[in-house]
């Protein structure tokens, strides 16, 4: 009962009030539930996007990747953008410039602009890891270069012959694929 009144407290206060400490270049407060999100299948992965330019006014961009085993993008760098990974469950085998990384869940990898990387799910179970893009934009690569994911089906294997249009798509997005090294599928 204590809770709900303080809920009532703070429900009449905020309406009383005018915040001054909110300025005008504040971003709102938005609330993105569990299973929300526009999903797309890219190499055999699931991208879901939950956070666009359009919701941060272009500060940074977030996507909860599900990574299946034998998963992970080919080596690549992004000219525009600074990258995280922040594993939630699981371990991925990354490759950052000349650093390699066992990221376990709680772990957080940054990826500079220009910094050659790539990760892969080594492992017997799915990865489940949050993406940040800053600044935001590159999100738009997993919709055009991905396809529509299904609910209750698996995502298909990576696709050599698709491969090609996922490279045209990646330099729209200042993105460039490089030579996989040993940790990931040839």
């Amino acid at each position: 009962m204590q809770g709900a009144s303080l809920s009532y407290a703070t429900e009449d206060w905020l309406m009383n009030k005018e915040l001054p400490h909110i300025h005008q270049d504040s971003l709102p407060a938005k609330f993105i539930g569990a299973i929300d999100g526009k999903s797309s299948w890219l190499h055999g992965d699931t991208y879901t996007l939950k956070l666009s330019q359009a919701d941060t006014r272009g500060r940074f961009s977030l996507i909860e990747a599900t990574v299946p085993p034998g998963g992970g993008p080919p080596m690549h760098i992004h000219k525009n953008e600074d990258e995280i990974f922040y594993v939630l469950q699981g371990e991925l085998d990354v490759i950052a410039g000349s650093e390699q990384y066992k990221a376990r869940s709680g772990d957080l990898v940054l990826i500079p602009k220009n910094v050659p990387h790539c990760f892969r799910n080594n492992g017997l179970h799915a990865v489940k890891q949050l993406l940040i893009f800053t600044p935001a934009g590159f999100e738009e690569f997993f919709e055009e270069a991905g396809t529509p994911a299904s609910p209750g089906v698996a995502p298909p294997a990576f696709d050599p012959d698709n491969n090609q249009r996922v490279i045209d798509v990646g330099i729209k997005y200042h993105a460039e694929q490089l030579p996989n090294p040993d940790l990931l599928r040839t």
